[in-house]
């Protein structure tokens, strides 16, 4: 048998984050322009008025946003304008997204169903 197959296939799954609590199964992600004031984590939801480069999520934002992600890498500390890979639809656990807006007065459970709608248009499936 080619040692090619194995070294396609090894490739493919290098390509594939590895499993944890944000996303459940299924999913698509695609490389993306980020423009941010410095660090975001993995789960940080992004979102985009059109222009191909996305920002931290705002509350009064979402609903309207031309699109919305959710970031499948950590950027650094550093970067304030990059490139990244985003999660733009797939099987996403809410409790695992990092809302940008939420303050510690916030409950996370009840501003992930305000941002369900605009989560789901988008094609995320919150679990």
């Amino acid at each position: 048998m080619s040692d090619t197959t194995y070294t396609r296939s090894y490739t493919q799954i290098q390509d594939i984050p590895a499993p944890d609590d944000l996303v459940s199964g299924w999913f698509t992600a695609n490389p993306i322009n980020i423009a941010s004031d410095g660090g975001l984590k993995r789960g940080t939801l992004l979102m985009s008025n059109g222009d191909n480069i996305f920002t931290p999520a705002e509350k009064a934002g979402i609903a309207n946003a031309y699109e919305l992600a959710i970031l499948c890498e950590d950027i650094p500390d550093d970067a304030t304008e990059c490139a990244a890979t985003a999660y733009f639809t797939g099987l996403i656990n809410g409790a695992s997204i990092i809302l940008p807006y939420e303050t510690d007065s916030d409950v996370h459970s009840e501003l992930i169903e305000a941002a369900r709608p605009a989560l789901r248009r988008s094609g995320f499936t919150i679990i």
